[in-house]
């Protein structure tokens, strides 16, 4: 029984892999090195901007209770400017990352997400009782980058048209 591909919890989608881990019906759909190596990169960058907005996230809330300590507990206009400047330095670099996070999110999804369309649209039954008479020569290059002539030499040579007779 055939594998089911998985999904992505948020679209319900399939992803886009190396074509090289992929059968040939379904390589089209599916990415090459450096397309693999972008896909790394475009990850890499949408982590680190998560993690930048959950570490500004973490510094706001520690700010807003250092800056209510010195407005009600120290009299100091200075450091309370100070504190209201970083927090909203924290802010401004909180609403970056998230920013950032959720442009590197939306090209995840549209550059390497398998819509629904696309993959109805792959199934290519594979060719069964293949004959060397059916196929043309740029076909039989194609396929197997033997001519035909090339192909009834090695049938012929191996012995498989004595071994096809007998399972006939």
């Amino acid at each position: 029984m055939a594998k089911n591909p998985e999904r992505r919890a948020r679209t319900g989608n399939r992803r886009r892999g190396a074509k090289r881990n992929k059968t040939r019906h379904h390589r089209n759909l599916h990415l090459t090195n450096l397309q693999v190596g972008y896909m790394q990169k475009l990850q890499r960058r949408c982590f680190f901007a998560g993690a930048n907005s959950l570490n500004k996230l973490l510094t706001i809330f520690q700010l807003v209770f250092v800056y209510n300590y010195i407005q009600n507990n120290v009299d100091d206009d200075a450091l309370s400017t100070l504190v209201l400047a970083v927090l909203h330095l924290s802010l401004a670099s909180f609403a970056n990352s998230t920013h950032i996070f959720s442009v590197c999110e939306r090209f995840d999804y549209f550059l390497y997400d398998i819509t629904e369309e696309e993959e109805d649209g792959i199934y290519i039954p594979p060719r069964q009782n293949i004959r060397f008479h059916s196929w043309d020569d740029q076909l039989c290059y194609d396929k197997t980058n033997f001519t035909k002539s090339q192909l009834l030499r090695i049938y012929n040579c191996f012995g498989l048209r004595t071994i096809a007779n007998q399972n006939n």
